[in-house]
């Protein structure tokens, strides 16, 4: 059936080693689009990644390991209190904090008009949490440059052409 269709017919794709800058701003043109789907290799795991939308008007990139997107994963393991190695390489590292910078300024501006004194200040930054933060993985790149950026520090990275 494939030989009647001729040029309809699919041209198996094959692995390319990306090395080149050219090879990177060609994939970054191609996650520009909105309709794609392009393929990595990172040793025996398989990469997609897919532009979906996320909401009217909106899209962003995702970031697929093995077909799926598993979001425990993106947590600690409980024993060896590490991530997943291939998650903490393709995904996106985002750091959290418990009180947001917004709200820090806000506390801070009404402690000092409280005439709260600069040690009282420290003491309530530490109670409130100022510097304390979590670390998560997430599947979603808002920018094409930004995932791409990301994948050309991993060495050893494949594309299917």
């Amino acid at each position: 059936m494939a030989e009647s269709q001729g040029y309809l017919a699919e041209k198996p794709k094959t692995f390319v080693p990306v090395t080149s800058a050219d090879q990177w701003t060609a994939i970054e043109d191609i996650l520009k689009h909105y309709y794609f789907s392009i393929r990595f290799r990172i040793g025996e795991t398989i990469i997609d990644v897919r532009r979906l939308q996320v909401r009217e008007g909106r899209t962003k990139l995702f970031v697929y390991i093995d077909g799926k997107i598993d979001v425990r994963k993106s947590q600690k393991d409980k024993e060896t209190g590490l991530f997943d190695p291939m998650v903490m390489r393709v995904w996106r590292r985002q750091e959290i904090f418990l009180v947001s910078k917004q709200r820090q300024s806000n506390l801070l501006t009404k402690w000092k008009a409280a005439r709260v004194s600069k040690k009282e200040i420290e003491e309530l930054k530490k109670i409130a949490g100022f510097d304390r933060s979590f670390i998560m993985y997430t599947p979603e790149f808002s920018a094409a440059s930004s995932l791409a950026r990301q994948f050309r520090k991993i060495e050893g990275i494949e594309v299917e052409w």
